[in-house]
């Protein structure tokens, strides 16, 4: 597991430069079991006239791609499960929070699949947890 965080100056919206925000650096998987939990927990805060991942914390294969901007301040945010989607008991869990004026459209392209199996006895399991603080917003 990989816990990053930003100094609190982030979050208050004081400036720091973008090359010093944290990148992912490990990762985690239930290796030798045929199913897999993933848990992916972001911050957002706005800064320097956009909004940057202030946090990036995350269990197993669920990763996010390099954000990027081409609506200006938003934050586009892909997340990705390599293994492609929900299979036989998988269960991921996404948990996103906004401070301030912060503004994130965070996507999903292949973590929301699910993939059936017919007389299958696992459960597939997708959580979404979203919290927005006041002037902020997720999409």
């Amino acid at each position: 597991m990989t816990v990053l965080t930003t100094p609190a100056s982030v979050i208050k919206g004081e400036h720091i430069a973008p090359d010093r925000l944290p990148l992912q650096t490990s990762f985690a998987s239930t290796a030798g079991s045929r199913q897999w939990y993933a848990r992916l927990d972001l911050s957002f805060a706005f800064g320097q006239g956009k909004t940057h991942i202030v946090k990036n914390e995350h269990q197993g294969p669920l990763r996010v791609l390099k954000p990027f901007y081409p609506e200006g301040d938003c934050c586009h945010t892909y997340l990705i499960h390599p293994p492609g989607g929900l299979v036989l008991g998988d269960e991921l869990v996404i948990s996103a929070k906004a401070f301030g004026q912060a503004h994130a459209l965070v996507t999903t392209p292949s973590a929301g699949k699910v993939y059936g199996v017919a007389c299958a006895t696992e459960r597939q399991r997708q959580q979404v947890n979203l919290e927005c603080m006041a002037g902020s917003c997720i999409e």
